[in-house]
């Protein structure tokens, strides 16, 4: 993969904006670093609200335009030339600094911003960055072996927010309608076999959620209580019908 080009970049604290719908030739990234949220309209018209720690990566020609309150803002904004090795969709895409790798990206982009480092070498590094990221949103990670990007990043959404995470929520969190989700999955799944993705999108987000629960009971020394809460189940009677429904068995029946 060729290494972005970045040609603009801003760190704004505590700046009003409502700027008008817009459009550039430029691939943009815009980070919500902290305080107040912020919120960014589509071309429809959209309005999404944009808790602190989230990215928005915008392709060329993308319409739209931020909004920001002022008072409590604080967001970085990197415009960059990239040539995609695809052809790639004008959808806006959000992702939270909860899943592992943007919590990653956005701990680099904090760094960077608050170092010492020079202008030059602050740039290039955030080039790099910008690179890993763009690998990671359009390939998928490199130990994932060519893994889906949309399995990547639904096994993501379930290790970050557990029993959140229903069709809805992780079409909402891809930045897809509900259909849309289930045509690419289903797409999907026909290349990779090996996932034993199921018939269904909520199918295999349950059978994520039980493996995580495994993996806890395997190998760490938690309590049933413990996992239900990491697992964000309300009660340890949820996560063990859960569980007895996807195994057949109890979690307290699990083989160590």
């Amino acid at each position: 993969m060729k290494k972005p080009q970045l040609k603009f970049l801003s760190h704004d604290v505590n700046l009003s904006l409502s700027d008008r719908e817009h459009s550039h030739p430029y691939w943009q990234l815009e980070y919500v670093a902290g305080g107040a949220p912020v919120a960014i309209c589509d071309g429809s018209g959209k309005r999404r609200e944009l808790p602190p720690r989230t990215f928005v990566l915008i392709p060329p020609l993308t319409p739209h335009r931020f909004i920001r309150s002022g008072e409590g803002t604080e967001t970085c904004s990197f415009k960059f030339t990239f040539e995609a090795e695809s052809v790639f969709s004008r959808e806006i895409r959000l992702y939270s600094a909860s899943q592992p790798f943007f919590e990653w990206v956005a701990g680099q982009v904090e760094h960077l911003f608050a170092g010492s480092c020079s202008v030059l070498q602050r740039n290039l590094l955030l080039e790099y960055l910008l690179m890993d990221l763009l690998h990671f949103v359009f390939q998928g990670t490199p130990a994932a072996g060519g893994e889906s990007p949309l399995f990547s990043r639904l096994y993501d959404l379930v290790h970050s927010r557990g029993r959140e995470v229903n069709v809805s929520l992780a079409a909402e969190e891809l930045n897809l309608t509900v259909s849309q989700l289930k045509y690419r999955f289903l797409c999907e799944s026909r290349n990779a076999p090996e996932r034993k993705a199921g018939t269904s999108v909520k199918r295999y987000i349950d059978g994520l959620l039980a493996e995580l629960i495994e993996d806890y009971l395997k190998y760490s020394a938690l309590t049933i209580g413990e996992i239900a809460k990491a697992t964000r189940f309300p009660d340890i009677y949820s996560l063990s019908h859960f569980y007895k429904r996807m195994r057949g068995r109890a979690p307290t029946q699990h083989p160590s």
